[in-house]
């Protein structure tokens, strides 16, 4: 069965490691971006 994604964005509240964070920053603008693919790219992987 595929799935077709939702690609509506959607605002939470998400506790992130600190230092986890802070490395995903130091990545330049964007980084709420790359954290959501690499969510994504877990999920992918899940399937």
């Amino acid at each position: 069965m595929e799935f077709e994604w939702d690609t509506a964005k959607k605002q939470v509240t998400l506790r992130i490691d600190a230092d986890v964070l802070a490395f995903f920053k130091t990545t330049g603008r964007r980084y709420q971006t790359r954290i959501n693919e690499v969510l994504r790219s877990y999920v992918n992987a899940q399937r």
